[in-house]
């Protein structure tokens, strides 16, 4: 049974199209310069916020606090949520963990009291990836995860689910990965690439570093670096310099192997 799911993962990701991904920044200030104020802008503003936090955190922080600001003056709780959500993550990338920490707790407050299903599993999905990735606690960052995952399974299907849910499984796959149990990360990652092909979701270049990684554990260090060069190229597209730097450090990896 190992084998069998060894050679479809390999099958699949041997079948994936590594096209790059179209900033989205332009597209959406254009959006913001329309928008009413109102709930449709608050989203526009947390999504630019997502779309900063790995290019430049302080201009994450400006528009998540803005989204916040709006949320609140028109009483959008669901945005509320969201934005608190954004910039918990903005924090957390910034190393202020403590601020990070209470802002993706107040967001989670919200959307439980609320039954904000999504928004809920938006929060325990970056706790998850909190206590996995910056404080080293895989087993409590695996706990808030499968809490992520087991709430977006109850909500209806769409892109944003699908988005998430695959997020989720990545993550998941990550955790794996890190101690080493390379099978449990296959898994995982095979679900999110199955997820991803049938909803058109665009990998990201730390998800084609991953695969990377699997391959380069499983004896195959060149193709390894080829998985590397492709999430590399990614990076210098979409100005994404704190990837990059985690993919830079897997190709010295191949390198040296």
């Amino acid at each position: 049974m190992r084998t069998v799911k060894l050679i479809l993962f390999f099958a699949l990701i041997g079948r994936i199209g590594l096209g790059q991904n179209r900033p989205e920044a332009d597209s959406l200030r254009h959006e913001l310069a329309i928008a009413k104020q109102d709930t449709n802008r608050v989203l526009i503003l947390v999504a630019l916020a997502g779309n900063y936090q790995n290019v430049n955190p302080d201009s994450a922080l400006r528009y998540g606090q803005q989204a916040l600001d709006l949320a609140k003056k028109i009483t959008f709780l669901r945005g509320q949520a969201r934005a608190f959500n954004a910039l918990g993550n903005a924090n957390r990338l910034i190393g202020n963990l403590p601020k990070g920490f209470d802002l993706i707790f107040r967001g989670l407050q919200i959307a439980e009291e609320n039954n904000f299903y999504y928004e809920a599993g938006r929060c325990y999905n970056l706790l998850g990836v909190v206590f996995a990735a910056n404080l080293g606690d895989n087993l409590k960052g695996n706990d808030y995860l499968r809490r992520a995952l087991a709430i977006i399974k109850t909500i209806p299907k769409s892109k944003e689910k699908w988005s998430l849910e695959e997020q989720i499984l990545r993550n998941l796959g990550s955790g794996y990965l890190e101690r080493n149990n390379v099978d449990s990360a296959a898994y995982y990652f095979l679900k999110a690439l199955k997820i991803q092909q049938e909803a058109h979701i665009e990998l990201t270049p730390i998800h084609i570093n991953n695969l990377g990684r699997i391959v380069f554990m499983r004896g195959h260090p060149q193709k390894a670096m080829e998985y590397s060069r492709q999430a590399i190229q990614l990076c210098k597209n979409t100005n994404n310099h704190r990837s990059a730097s985690t993919v830079y450090r897997t190709l010295a990896t191949c390198k040296m192997a």
